[in-house]
């Protein structure tokens, strides 16, 4: 009866969504991705009714997701020093607030790939990175020499995407208006 009477009254209000108040932005998006995929849920009147469509907007966060490494190098017999520059220097500013990231290095100790970088590891993404600032990736040089055919790593920055907001594709109908609905984001691919 409870579920009747719901559906009932939710046929009466015929309620839309018009917006999505993000409780959780969530993180661990990758640009390039495409938007996480958005679902309601059905309408409480019932399936005669339109479920609500959404796509999600994603925006750079600040910190770092990951460090890609672009050039493995060789020679390494212990883990080089990784400096990632800090929020605002390639333009040559101080941004209040922001905090620098750290990562470490770990390199192959044998096998076929021994004395090159196996990844390189955040230990904190940092805050304050906007979106086409040049960050800056120094690692530590191998401990054989270039002449004795050391190559220095070199690596990229990712920045961590979240949601920022959910634009209304379709607003559906069959809602109950007083009702909290909660609304899914699929998370990141494994592969972020």
């Amino acid at each position: 009866p409870v579920d009747t009477l719901n559906s009932l009254l939710a046929s009466i209000d015929n309620g839309s969504i018009a917006s999505v108040e993000i409780e959780d932005r969530g993180g661990g998006y990758a640009p390039g991705y495409g938007p996480p995929r958005v679902e309601f849920p059905r309408p409480d009147a019932g399936d005669a009714y339109r479920n609500a469509l959404g796509r999600a907007v994603l925006y750079p966060n600040g910190q770092l997701l990951r460090v890609d490494l672009q050039n493995r190098g060789f020679g390494y017999s212990s883990e080089p020093t990784v400096t990632i520059s800090l929020p605002g220097a390639d333009r040559g500013v101080t941004i209040p607030g922001a905090v620098g990231a750290t990562a470490k290095a770990y390199i192959f100790k044998r096998g076929v790939n021994k004395g090159r970088l196996d990844r390189i590891q955040i230990q904190n993404p940092g805050l304050g990175y906007l979106e086409g600032e040049k960050i800056r990736v120094d690692i530590g040089p191998p401990e054989l020499l270039p002449e004795q055919g050391g190559v220095k790593a070199t690596a990229v920055t990712i920045l961590e995407y979240a949601v920022a907001s959910i634009d209304i594709v379709d607003g559906g109908n069959g809602y109950a208006v007083e009702k909290k609905i909660e609304v899914y984001v699929e998370p990141p691919p494994v592969t972020a």
